[in-house]
């Protein structure tokens, strides 16, 4: 892996100093911002309690907003620090993982990438991309660029970090 994946995101908290927030949680703030709304914008809404906008624009207009919102609350997460200074999870699944991608880069397994078991394989992503994801899954999962015959040029490959 590239030193700069192992690094931190310029102008945002390490790993170690990032919020960690629950999967609902953070789904929450990448569903919103799939939307195209600003950190002030999606603040300002959630804190409003105000979720009228959220629906017409975001990549999952069924999402219970409302009920996520209490989620956070109810569980004391820090979310708006989350929001401005970027978190990562607390313990994120495979198909977190994926819906993870679907939220930040429209991304959909089968369609743009694969998915071999716990691996997820040929997800294309700019290094920049990359390193932020990196930065948001650094708790148990590593970004790696492919590597090996047939591995296409900004593709990468998203693994458990640690395997029995």
């Amino acid at each position: 892996m590239s030193e700069s994946l192992k690094g931190q995101h310029a102008g945002e908290a390490s790993a170690d100093e990032r919020i960690r927030l629950s999967i609902p949680v953070g789904m929450l703030l990448e569903n919103c911002r799939s939307g195209g709304f600003s950190d002030d914008e999606i603040a300002e809404m959630l804190n409003a309690r105000d979720y009228s906008k959220l629906p017409e624009r975001v990549r999952e207009p069924e999402m219970e907003f409302a009920e996520r919102f209490a989620t956070a609350e109810e569980m004391g997460e820090d979310w708006e620090r989350a929001l401005y200074e970027g978190y990562t999870f607390k313990f994120l699944h495979v198909g977190a993982l994926r819906r993870l991608l679907h939220f930040r880069h429209g991304l959909a397994v089968e369609r743009d990438y694969v998915q071999d078991e716990l691996d997820l394989r040929g997800v294309p992503l700019t290094e920049e991309e990359a390193e932020e994801l990196q930065a948001t899954i650094v708790r148990q999962w590593a970004v790696e660029p492919e590597q090996g015959e047939g591995a296409k040029p900004g593709t990468y490959r998203v693994g458990l970090k640690f395997r029995g």
